[in-house]
């Protein structure tokens, strides 16, 4: 459950696919962590770095992405055959995309979403789309999510939701 939950925490504040961080891209100051991407994604683009993902601390610790990422690589230290960041609760090496997407989807369900409407990937637009309803400018979604335009985020990421969508997946894991 606790990996379940990172994954869910990461996907909600970062809108990033979650595969492309390992253990050596988790740069963490105590009050806030960084994460680079270490694979090449469908966004990636040949003149362009990387991305960074920055994830400042929460005050409220149980839905603090910082704190259960902190929590979940401590407890699965000992037991790592990898170095990614997610690993497979029974052979200790490194998941793929479609495991994350299960993990969220698990996380979903639990959390009394209908997963017949909303897929793991619905994430992404909710995240994105909370934090434009909270105020967070254009450019700076465009720049965690990895996205080129605005024009892109309008059409692929926008979407009414409630206020409280975030709070309804976070409150209940």
């Amino acid at each position: 459950m606790l990996t379940i939950k990172a994954v869910s925490l990461l996907s909600l504040s970062t809108a990033q696919p979650l595969a492309s961080f390992s253990l050596d891209s988790v740069k963490d100051s105590g009050t806030a962590m960084c994460l680079l991407a270490s694979g090449v994604l469908k966004t990636s683009r040949p003149s362009q770095p990387l991305y960074t993902v920055n994830i400042n601390n929460y005050k409220k610790l149980s839905i603090c992405p910082c704190n259960t990422l902190r929590t979940h690589i401590s407890a699965t230290q000992s037991k790592r055959k990898s170095q990614n960041l997610f690993i497979s609760f029974f052979h200790k090496k490194a998941v793929c995309a479609a495991t994350i997407a299960g993990w969220i989807k698990e996380a979903l369900i639990s959390s009394g979403i209908n997963t017949d409407i909303f897929k793991p990937h619905s994430v992404r637009g909710a995240s994105s789309s909370a934090a434009n309803l909270a105020g967070l400018s254009i450019s700076e979604i465009l720049k965690t999510t990895d996205l080129k335009s605005e024009k892109s985020f309008a059409a692929y990421y926008k979407r009414d939701i409630l206020p409280s969508f975030s709070d309804i997946v976070l409150n209940k894991m």
